[in-house]
């Protein structure tokens, strides 16, 4: 989330300024604003202030040097050919150079967030729309949902490790946009259905080097990665009616979410 940002205002000997008299100030640090200041010759009022180390722009209300009211926070970054490439992250209400209040915060390309905040977290009402779709609606509460609706689900990747013995293999794992994840580990797996997903296994079963054998296994896991069904199977399909196919000794039939052998 955003972090407070504040200018070093730095008052020169024998400044004097009327109230809300327009200004620009250059700081030692790089940093400008360009606005109303009040008779001491701080940011007071309507003004932009760029805060360079950190490629920050707000323009809105300050007050007593710090962005105070309503405004936006604008990333901008110097491109090839000095073109200016601006981006809105936030826009609403601040207090004390802080996110506070209402207002839309962009992460661009990952989601967008509108509603409560309280010093830069998520706070109250409020609604984060993905990029992919899902959704996160209700009471927060220094960031995270306490109470409401969620659509977020955790989604199957695939990546290529190193392996010791067969070299470069695939791996696939389960991640959501939050960040919560499940590492990797497994040689095949399916999405998520109805809780819970159908993973495999390999275990090595002997052989040298180049002619190894394996016994691949399927099992289902939750959402944290634990199994709820041990692999035990040489084929499993997806949970759907809360019952799966599975497969065994060549034999094929239902189980039910704690592996209970169902019609």
């Amino acid at each position: 989330m955003m972090k407070q940002f504040t200018l070093c205002f730095l008052l020169l000997a024998g400044l004097s300024a009327k109230a809300q008299e327009v200004k620009t100030i250059n700081f030692p640090n790089g940093d400008t604003y360009e606005g109303q200041v009040n008779a001491q010759g701080i940011p007071h009022g309507k003004g932009k202030g760029i805060f360079t180390n950190r490629h920050v722009l707000f323009e809105g209300d300050w007050k007593n040097g710090n962005p105070n009211g309503k405004g936006r926070f604008v990333e901008w970054k110097i491109m090839v050919g000095l073109n200016v490439d601006t981006t809105v992250r936030y826009q609403g209400e601040v207090a004390n150079g802080k996110i506070t209040g209402n207002g839309t915060y962009n992460k661009i390309g990952k989601w967008v967030y509108t509603g409560g905040f309280l010093e830069g977290r998520f706070n109250g009402k409020g609604k984060v729309v993905f990029a992919n779709g899902e959704i996160q609606d209700g009471e927060w509460e220094n960031g995270k949902l306490k109470n409401g609706t969620s659509t977020v689900k955790l989604h199957l990747f695939r990546t290529t490790v190193s392996d010791d013995v067969r070299g470069y293999i695939d791996k696939y794992g389960y991640a959501d946009v939050l960040g919560n994840r499940i590492a990797p580990k497994y040689v095949d797996a399916r999405e998520f259905s109805e809780g819970l997903a159908a993973v495999a296994v390999d275990t090595y079963t002997g052989g040298g080097k180049g002619k190894q054998r394996y016994n691949r296994q399927w099992g289902f896991i939750d959402s944290i990665g634990l199994y709820v069904v041990k692999p035990q199977y040489s084929s499993a399909d997806s949970f759907k009616d809360g019952k799966a196919k599975v497969t065994r000794n060549g034999r094929q039939f239902y189980i039910d979410k704690i592996g209970k052998e169902v019609q």
